[in-house]
């Protein structure tokens, strides 16, 4: 009998030992996946901008040097805009980062409108600054800045509600991304 006691608690701290060995290799794989989620979103937006910087022929907004903008407006070298800008819904709760044409800001739905990250992350920052002026307050040679932070949980919460922020602590994946790049239209 003592034999049979002995060897079920063994066991039975075996299998505690693998539970939760288990479990901590689901909640690397969940938390790996939110992360890789923010990531590819925010690198494939910044991508887009970036080169959509470069093919432009100016921006039109932000206008004001050093002064950040939640909308970037750019003319494209056949004389079109484009506005890059977040769009925040309440039901579903969604902050995506689109692109359209013409400037009409982020509140209007703008012709040919593109999500430019998926509805499983949150756009939680989105800033156009731009960087270089010249003398007299000219534009010579204009640069953009661009920074974006992306969240992402991966569609796993442990609190209420189905967004992920930075300081929010009842998320057990959530992952947050910032980029920051630049760029010089040609």
């Amino acid at each position: 009998m003592i034999e049979l006691l002995m060897s079920m608690t063994i066991f039975s701290f075996m299998l505690l030992i693998i539970t939760a060995g288990f479990m901590n290799i689901v909640n690397i794989h969940n938390q790996a996946i939110a992360a890789n989620v923010s990531q590819d979103n925010a690198s494939s937006a910044m991508d887009v901008m970036v080169k959509a910087i470069r093919d432009s022929s100016g921006p039109v907004s932000p206008s004001v040097i050093g002064a950040p903008s939640s909308t970037l407006c750019l003319v494209s070298a056949s004389g079109g805009e484009q506005e890059y800008f977040v769009r925040q819904t309440i039901n579903p709760a969604e902050s995506i980062l689109y692109r359209g044409d013409t400037c009409l800001g982020n509140s209007n739905p703008h012709p040919n409108e593109v999500a430019l990250t998926s509805p499983s992350v949150q756009v939680a920052n989105f800033q156009a600054t731009l960087m270089t002026g010249g003398p007299g307050g000219v534009i010579l040679k204009p640069e953009v800045g661009l920074t974006i932070t992306v969240s992402s949980n991966n569609g796993t919460t442990t609190g209420g509600g189905s967004t992920c922020s930075s300081n929010n602590g009842d998320r057990a994946f959530c992952s947050v991304v910032t980029l920051s790049s630049g760029a010089v239209p040609r």
